[in-house]
């Protein structure tokens, strides 16, 4: 934290770099002299190269086959382009054409996500806003239709609000579209992706039962819509149960994971660390991304480094050194578990309704029976269920924090 003065002199150094930049070009060019040829020509051209900049950035990765085949792009540009013409004003212009694309183009948009990169994935994967929910239940007097990807379903307004919370960046991590119920309300059938939206989400947690208690409800959602979810344990479990060795206590959790990924719909793999002698070095580190270099997943779930268990914080600066090795290839987020006492500092960015899947998850948590669940769940992750279900309007919810790809603008 800083200092008193050095909090002054930081706001006096902006406060003078920007008279500066207000200021000198008036001092430079004055007004009883002629406008120097060179500084007319950059007014003149400029701006239209700002604009062909932005233009080029907004469509440099839009799929035009698919998603929302560029459209949303298309219009802002537009309304860019015609405000130009008539207003002649470049902010006016920007900023007019980001209002439409952000809030007129039947969907909204979720800025910077890191998924807008190689991948072949639509760019454009689009959720609500709160501040648009509000403004369409205002606007609409019938029932709200909602599209994600192939999915459309219908709420009315009472659905949509108390939706809102979970919809505004919850139903949406990496741009995959997690619904907030498991079936649709209109013909109760269970959501599936089309085969060209389907991702693969590794969810890497130290320990058996780590990825079940801090995203066990998110992994059924995203199986049950027909993604590929894939459970990575660091470790074996070899401490976890005393009175035995950690052979033993080894086999027996193996089991218990592989029944709690029946549950979940996960596919599981496990890695060769030691429970409670986990490590961070060179090999470690090739491994880690190794990996991640083999199972090429879209998002990745693993525990926010932070964390009083030491595993725990090994696992995430692992996946963390992992991710930018292979140039942030894939969407990072973070999960909690038992939230202060472990995980410390958490700030959630994004939550998931979990209330369809409430039950199922406790099911998969509970095939850790060598862990005594019950009183761990009804103790630390019960509670963390409700208070993060409060925080987005809905029974019951789990909370991840997006790490956001260096450059992206959120």
């Amino acid at each position: 934290m800083m200092t008193v003065t050095q909090q002054f002199l930081t706001i006096a150094a902006v406060a003078l770099a920007t008279i500066l930049t207000r200021f000198l070009p008036f001092l430079v060019f004055r007004s009883d002299r002629p406008t120097p040829k060179y500084i007319q020509y950059l007014g003149k051209h400029l701006p239209l190269s700002v604009f062909a900049l932005l233009i080029v950035y907004c469509l440099r990765n839009v799929e035009f086959t698919g998603g929302t085949f560029g459209v949303p792009e298309l219009i802002g540009i537009a309304v860019t382009i015609a405000l130009h013409l008539w207003k002649r004003q470049m902010i006016l212009s920007i900023a007019g054409g980001t209002l439409i694309y952000n809030n007129g183009t039947g969907g909204f948009r979720l800025s910077g996500t890191p998924l807008r990169r190689k991948l072949k994935t639509p760019k454009n994967d689009r959720t609500l806003s709160q501040k648009s929910i509000s403004l369409i239940s205002r606007l609409t007097s019938g029932n709200i239709h909602i599209s994600i990807f192939d999915n459309t379903f219908t709420m009315d307004r009472r659905q949509m609000l108390k939706a809102a919370g979970g919809m505004t960046l919850g139903t949406i991590l990496g741009g995959i579209a997690i619904p907030s119920y498991g079936k649709d309300p209109a013909t109760g059938s269970t959501r599936k992706v089309s085969p060209k939206d389907r991702k693969k989400i590794l969810v890497i947690g130290a320990h058996p039962d780590d990825p079940e208690t801090g995203a066990g409800g998110t992994m059924c959602l995203l199986s049950e819509a027909g993604h590929e979810v894939v459970c990575v344990y660091l470790t074996r479990g070899e401490a976890g149960i005393e009175g035995k060795s950690e052979e033993e206590a080894a086999a027996i959790r193996v089991v218990e994971s592989r029944n709690a990924c029946e549950v979940t719909g996960a596919r599981n793999i496990f890695m060769s660390q030691v429970d409670g002698r986990t490590e961070i070095n060179i090999d470690r580190y090739r491994e880690m991304r190794e990996l991640l270099q083999k199972e090429k997943p879209d998002v990745v779930l693993t525990h926010w480094p932070i964390d009083s268990h030491r595993d725990h914080a090994v696992c995430g600066l692992l996946v963390l050194d992992a991710w930018r090795r292979v140039d942030f290839h894939f969407d990072l987020y973070y999960f909690e578990v038992m939230s202060g006492t472990q995980t410390q500092m958490f700030t959630p960015t994004h939550w998931v309704d979990i209330s369809s899947v409430r039950e199922r998850k406790h099911k998969a948590c509970n095939c850790h029976v060598s862990q005594g669940m019950e009183p761990l769940m009804r103790d630390w992750h019960e509670p963390m269920e409700k208070f993060r279900g409060i925080e987005c309007r809905c029974d019951c919810a789990e909370a991840f924090m997006r790490h956001a790809e260096p450059g992206s603008l959120l």
